[in-house]
């Protein structure tokens, strides 16, 4: 956010090191991180964006947790109690991480994203503010109540492996920030829902003006069900920067092919964090490779290479142009 203001928006972890990449970034770049993050956001509880988050509220301990209400609800606190009381177990979908980070909150607390909800802001020497666009106040109780399901069935089924993985984006948190005159839309993993009182026809009914953003981090990993025409014609100017993540688990991989095609079609300056594809899976131990493919139904091995998209404005400049620069494995789409 210049002047020295940080952020950090979910999380993963560095592949060689297993530390959060946010943490390793801003260590790289000489920031106090003791002072200088104000905010720490989880968009949502799934364990491809927030692993590694902990730490990160460990380390930035004057920055505000934020999350949705749904994730601070006693309903959700009950899916944790239950994980906890089978600790011997895996965890699932962000369920350990975040349990986690209620032990870091012990004495703080979260801050509830909710939409239009301003959650830091300044004035000098540049105006800088963040703000939630979502859950809307629907989407939080539908996600309190999914919420609750999931705690009676973890109870109820005691021999369970697992906790109930809780695959619903409802609640996930977009973000949008302006510094200046750059405005940049953080897309979360936020659906389209039919009903516009959810997912992303509630933003886009609640959103006035005509200062349309600039730079767009596509939501969801760029697939078709998180994606529509008035997200890019009510909410984005005409060729938005744009840049998207990945997402790699067995057989599927996002973006798609089609997927691909869309979003070339919808502007010329999309980029990518790396490739979404995965490789047949290789052992160099035939008798571990058999046995592998004894007990599972399909065997990848995942692309551990992944880069990084970095997109910068000179906000004293003016109307000045966005400058994009790929590390690693991340290439223009």
């Amino acid at each position: 956010m210049g002047h020295n203001d940080w952020l950090v928006i979910d999380s993963c972890l560095e592949d060689k090191a297993k530390r959060s990449v946010a943490l390793e970034y801003l260590e790289t770049l000489g920031v106090d991180l003791s002072s200088a993050v104000h905010l720490v956001i989880a968009t949502h509880w799934h364990d491809d964006h927030i692993v590694g988050l902990s730490d990160v509220c460990r380390a930035t301990a004057s920055a505000k947790f934020v999350c949705s209400a749904a994730m601070t609800s006693e309903q959700f606190e009950s899916i944790l109690a239950t994980w906890r009381l089978r600790s011997f177990l895996p965890g699932g979908s962000g369920i350990d991480e975040m349990d986690a980070i209620v032990q870091v909150l012990k004495n703080g607390g979260a801050v509830r994203a909710s939409a239009q909800k301003v959650l830091w802001s300044r004035n000098r020497p540049t105006h800088a503010e963040v703000r939630a666009l979502s859950p809307s106040e629907a989407a939080d109780l539908a996600m309190i109540l999914r919420f609750g399901e999931a705690a009676a069935q973890a109870s109820a089924t005691t021999l369970s492996r697992r906790v109930p993985n809780i695959v619903d984006n409802h609640a996930s948190v977009v973000i949008s920030l302006v510094v200046g005159d750059a405005r940049i839309l953080l897309g979360s993993d936020l659906l389209v829902r039919t009903d516009r009182n959810f997912g992303w026809f509630a933003i886009i009914d609640s959103f006035s003006g005509t200062n349309h953003y600039q730079a767009y981090k596509i939501a969801h990993h760029g697939s078709s069900n998180a994606d529509h025409d008035d997200i890019w014609r009510e909410l984005l100017q005409p060729e938005p920067v744009a840049a998207l993540t990945p997402f790699v688990r067995g057989g599927k991989h996002l973006p798609t092919d089609d997927d691909c095609d869309r979003i070339r079609r919808r502007t010329s300056e999309a980029y990518l964090t790396s490739p979404p594809r995965t490789q047949r899976f290789r052992d160099r131990n035939p008798r571990a490779e058999r046995l592998m493919r004894r007990f599972t139904r399909q065997l990848h091995s995942v692309p551990s290479r992944f880069g990084h998209v970095r997109l910068r404005k000179k906000i004293s400049s003016g109307n000045s142009n966005w400058n994009v620069s790929t590390f690693g494995a991340a290439a223009k789409l």
